[in-house]
C-alpha cells in the first residue's frame, strides 16, 4: 500500500522524539510519591534547595556509589528520581513558583524562620 498524505508538520515540536522507556520510569517516580505523601503534594511547594539536594543525592548514588537501584525507596531508579526532581523545578520555574520556593538563586531568598523565630 502506497501512502499518499501529506501532514503539514514543519517546525511542531517532535513528540515521538522522546524516550518513552525513561519517562515511563518518571512516571513510576509520581505514581510511587502519590501512595506515599498524596497526589500533587509537590505542588503545594517543597523548597528548591530541598528539591535540588535529593537530586544531588540520587545522582551520587548512581554515579559515585553505583547504585542503580534505590532499594530504600521502592526499588524506583535513582535517575529516574533525579529526573523526576528536575521536573519539578522546572515546573515551578514555569509556573512562576520560584518566587514562593526558590532559596538557591542570589535575589530569589525565600525566608524561612526558625523553632525561635528568628529568621534564617
Amino acid at each position: 500500500m502506497e501512502i499518499v498524505g501529506t501532514k503539514k508538520d514543519v517546525g511542531k515540536d517532535r513528540w515521538d522524539l522522546l524516550f518513552w522507556d525513561a519517562v515511563e520510569e518518571v512516571v513510576k517516580v509520581s505514581t510511587y510519591g502519590s501512595k506515599k505523601y498524596a497526589d500533587r503534594n509537590c505542588e503545594s511547594g517543597i523548597s528548591y534547595g530541598r528539591v535540588f539536594a535529593g537530586v544531588l543525592r540520587h545522582l551520587v548514588a548512581r554515579f559515585i556509589h553505583g547504585e542503580r537501584i534505590n532499594k530504600e525507596d521502592g526499588n524506583l531508579l535513582h535517575l529516574a528520581q533525579a529526573a523526576w526532581g528536575i521536573l519539578l523545578l522546572l515546573a515551578y520555574d514555569l509556573r512562576g513558583l520560584d518566587v514562593k520556593h526558590d532559596d538557591l538563586t542570589p535575589g530569589h531568598r525565600i525566608h524561612e524562620t526558625n523553632p525561635e523565630g528568628a529568621k534564617a
